[in-house]
C-alpha cells in the first residue's frame, strides 16, 4: 500500500477571508476533496476540517494562518500513521500569480502559517511544501492588505488553475515517486512562467 500523508492546506477562516490570496491553500483543498469524493467537514472538539481516503488525508485549520501549526499535535493523535509526512500547502507572493513549486525541506521563507507548521512539526516528520503563487503587492499597497484581499479577475483565473494543478500534484503523490513529481512540476511551471 502507498506511503500515507498528510496535504496540510493553509488559509483563514470565516466569510471575511473566504476569496482572498492568503486562503490559496483552502481551494487546493476544496479541489482534492472534491477529486476523491470526500467532504471536508469539521468534528466535535478538533480545529481543522479534514477528508481522509487512504493514502491522502487533507486538512485545512481552522485557527488563523499564523496558529496553522496549532492543529499538529490533535491531527497527529486522530491519524498516527496519516501525518508521519507532512505536504504543507500555501500561498507564495515569491512566486507568480499562476505558477506552483514542490520542495523537500527548507524553511518558512517569511510565511508565518508555514512557519508556525514547521515549529509545530517533530523531526520525524518528513516535510514537503506545496507553494500557489500570487505575486508581489503594487508599491501602493501594503503586503497584509494584499494577501487579504480577493485577485484581480485575470489573477483569479490563474490563480484558479494553479490550484487545480496543486491539487493534481497532491493526487499523483498518492502512488507516483516523489523525486520525479517535484522535478516535473517544478520544471514545467519554470518554463510555464516564462514571459
Amino acid at each position: 500500500m502507498p506511503t500515507e500523508f498528510t496535504a496540510l492546506c493553509l488559509g483563514n477562516p470565516g466569510e471575511r477571508y473566504q476569496k482572498t490570496r492568503h486562503n490559496a491553500g483552502f481551494f487546493v483543498a476544496e479541489e482534492v476533496a472534491e477529486a476523491i469524493s470526500c467532504r471536508l467537514r469539521k468534528r466535535l472538539f478538533v480545529p481543522y476540517r479534514s477528508c481522509y481516503r487512504p493514502p491522502l488525508l487533507v486538512a485545512t485549520p481552522l485557527t488563523y494562518m499564523n496558529r496553522s501549526g496549532d492543529i499538529l499535535p490533535t491531527l497527529v493523535r486522530r491519524y498516527p500513521t496519516a501525518t508521519g509526512r507532512l505536504v504543507i500547502v500555501y500561498d507564495q507572493m515569491d512566486l507568480p500569480p499562476g505558477a506552483i513549486r514542490l520542495k523537500r525541506g527548507g524553511g518558512a521563507g517569511g510565511h508565518r502559517g508555514v512557519a508556525s507548521v514547521l515549529q509545530n512539526s517533530s523531526e520525524r516528520q518528513e516535510v514537503l511544501k506545496l507553494s500557489v503563487g500570487i505575486g508581489r503587492p503594487p508599491p501602493n499597497m501594503s503586503v497584509t492588505e494584499y494577501v487579504l484581499s480577493p485577485p484581480e479577475e485575470s489573477e483569479a483565473t490563474r490563480l484558479r488553475e494553479a490550484c487545480r494543478r496543486a491539487a493534481d500534484v497532491l493526487l499523483r503523490l498518492r502512488s507516483e515517486d516523489t523525486n520525479s513529481v517535484m522535478s516535473e512540476v517544478n520544471r514545467r511551471d519554470q518554463i510555464e512562467s516564462q514571459p
